[in-house]
């Protein structure tokens, strides 16, 4: 874990926290965030009543010029192997949103 970033209003209920992970290493966001309780925050938490926020892109074919449609086809194939972000990081299902956008290729 890296540290947490003041968002400039200790009032907001907000704390951003930045962590890096590597190829190997285990992706439990939970897991951060409790390491990261331990430690002096901007605000006080509730590590039972945290929302987690995160995006989810959808890309669906269209007829719009620019890419060979073998490549289209590949490209989706591939991005429908995509896994679930909310157990890639490990985050609690009913305390996660997710944002989601569609994109036409």
């Amino acid at each position: 874990m890296r540290g947490t970033v003041d968002l400039g209003y200790r009032d907001d209920g907000i704390l951003h926290i930045t962590a890096r992970f590597g190829f190997q290493d285990e992706t439990d966001v939970p897991k951060v965030v409790h390491a990261a309780a331990r430690r002096p925050l901007e605000c006080d938490i509730t590590l039972d009543n945290l929302s987690y926020f995160v995006s989810r892109i959808t890309i669906v074919p269209s007829e719009a010029p620019g890419m060979a449609h073998w490549r289209k086809k590949l490209f989706l194939g591939i991005a429908r192997n995509a896994g679930n972000p909310v157990e890639y990081f490990r985050l609690p299902e009913e305390q996660t949103v997710v944002f989601g956008s569609l994109i036409a290729l």
